[in-house]
């Protein structure tokens, strides 16, 4: 699946489900006078408010492959010791280079997010969120010759790594929790991921997501969140036929932009 097409559906399917809520909402109410228009019960709507988000911060980058050094007296079956490059040929390297490890190293995030109030306290987000960092192959160099042996060799990178990522939330505002002006949130999260090498085929898989923040109120319509997320992935790999569980961190701060869709009374 395109990267770029994946997250362009994601935005517009947000846009869309916001206007068709809206839509909905006005279908929904009955016809009021205009002289009684100023009346209509808040209760008549079900989406209380809107909230439009943006975000950016740090994201934890994860180990996906990592196996042990060869004993003396392992024995391999012949392709079952092949490591991949990222531009999907193999390795060829010497005999005492062995313990390969694959990680997605450390980056920066950026994202955006539309949520919808069903009341003071709960919301459904959508929410889309982008990464760019580096891949990482390295391999223990045990060289009898190297005085520094055994020690840990890059031996390859794939500088155009990229986590996109989308799909939904529902959270809870803890609206009757206040220190010093903050307030706790806490959410679930489900969604897509795509990891997006340069080369090789992207791994999609499925999250789980547990979020949790404070926020604070710069305006009564403007707040400022910071937040962290923990993602658990299932990520796939080319030297084995099971895929690893992988939790990717992430810790941001945003401005929250609240739209207040009741009619003032």
């Amino acid at each position: 699946m395109d990267s770029k097409r994946f997250v362009g559906c994601m935005c517009l399917l947000g846009l869309l489900l916001a206007t068709g809520i809206a839509l909905a909402q006005e279908d929904e109410l009955p016809p009021v006078p205009e002289a009684e228009e100023e009346g209509v019960p808040e209760a008549s709507y079900s989406i209380k408010q809107i909230s439009l988000s943006v975000f950016g911060g740090w994201f934890s980058g994860a180990t996906y492959l990592e196996l042990p050094p060869l004993e003396a007296r392992t024995e391999l079956a012949e392709g079952s010791n092949d490591i991949y490059m990222f531009d999907g040929s193999i390795f060829q390297l010497p005999t005492y280079y062995d313990a390969p490890q694959k990680k997605i190293d450390a980056g920066t995030a950026f994202g955006g997010r539309i949520g919808f109030y069903l009341s003071d306290e709960f919301h459904l987000d959508l929410i889309t969120t982008i990464t760019r960092t580096k891949a990482v192959t390295s391999f223990q160099n045990n060289n009898p010759r190297d005085p520094k042996a055994p020690f840990r060799e890059v031996m390859d990178t794939d500088d155009g790594f990229t986590v996109y990522q989308g799909g939904g939330a529902l959270m809870y505002d803890v609206t009757t929790a206040d220190l010093l002006g903050l307030h706790p949130y806490f959410g679930l999260g489900l969604g897509g991921i795509i990891n997006h090498f340069s080369h090789i085929a992207d791994k999609t898989a499925l999250y789980f997501e547990l979020i949790t923040g404070l926020s604070y109120n710069l305006k009564d319509d403007l707040q400022l969140r910071a937040q962290f997320n923990a993602t658990t992935l299932s990520f796939e790999r080319e030297e084995l036929r099971y895929a690893k569980q992988v939790t990717y961190a992430q810790a941001s701060l945003g401005i929250t932009w609240l739209i207040n869709t009741t009619p003032k009374m």
